[in-house]
């Protein structure tokens, strides 16, 4: 396989093997599984690749994956437990002012995509002009409703910031992701 950075097909070193199904793959019925993380021998990109598509796992992030019943806790639960974290354990603070501090700019507007429950675009919200793009129909009707945000499933329009993070793990064409962001940032672009 191409490397997604470099295009090489040069033999690249195999870092890790997994065969044991995860909690996401057991839900969608996957139960054949084989992951590799492979490093690029031409450019040292780190990257997985696994025996089945990317797109079965989309029905969990549709529905399944803020499931009560899956998750173990509901998105209001899960909301207040994040924003409850000290300082010092949360990353999405650690992210918040990390963002704040390397950015020129301190307000505009952001496009918060994969928002999951939106903690880290109902925290940028302060200073940004904050909309999100989210799959999962729990998760935007929460953002919708309880944080207040504009949620959507399509990317559109310009913005000044868009983030992706933990993102582009779940995206199975990151090239076709990539170059939509591009279309669409007026600015910055943070991809973690």
């Amino acid at each position: 396989m191409a490397c997604l950075i470099c295009g090489s097909r040069n033999a690249s070193e195999k870092l890790y093997t997994y065969s044991e199904p995860d909690k996401y793959e057991l839900w969608a019925g996957i139960k054949n599984v084989r992951r590799e993380w492979r490093r690029c021998g031409v450019c040292g990109l780190c990257s997985q690749y696994r025996n089945y598509k990317l797109s079965i796992l989309e029905t969990i992030y549709q529905s399944g994956y803020r499931d009560p019943g899956f998750r173990d806790e509901t998105i209001d639960q899960a909301f207040k437990r994040i924003n409850s974290l000290p300082e010092h354990d949360s990353e999405n603070y650690q992210r918040v002012e990390w963002l704040n501090g390397v950015l020129p700019m301190t307000e505009g507007t952001m496009l918060d995509i994969g928002a999951g429950i939106g903690v880290f675009a109902n925290a940028m919200r302060n200073e940004w002009k904050v909309d999100c793009v989210e799959c999962n129909e729990y998760s935007i009707d929460f953002i919708r409703k309880t944080i207040g945000l504009e949620c959507k499933k399509e990317i559109s329009g310009m913005y000044d910031l868009i983030t992706a993070v933990h993102v582009l793990e779940h995206i199975s064409d990151p090239d076709k992701f990539l170059k939509v962001l591009r279309e669409h940032v007026d600015g910055y672009l943070l991809i973690s």
